[in-house]
């Protein structure tokens, strides 16, 4: 899975769900500046099943 797929997985899924999309559209943390989906997708993670609502690296929430 490539990056992009997983970007556009979690915006459908947001759509499909009527919830906010709350991760940084280009897939980099506000906080710590690294790339958050490579990691996500490495952990098994397609976007496409829940919420993406934090960094998996620095734990930066995006929802306060």
């Amino acid at each position: 899975m490539t990056r992009e797929e997983f970007l556009k997985n979690q915006d459908d899924y947001c759509n499909e769900k009527n919830e906010p999309f709350f991760m940084p559209k280009n897939g980099y943390c506000y906080s710590c500046r690294r790339d958050i989906v490579q990691p996500l997708i490495d952990r098994g993670k397609t976007g496409k099943d829940e919420l993406i609502t934090g960094c998996p690296l620095c734990h930066r929430s995006y929802c306060d």
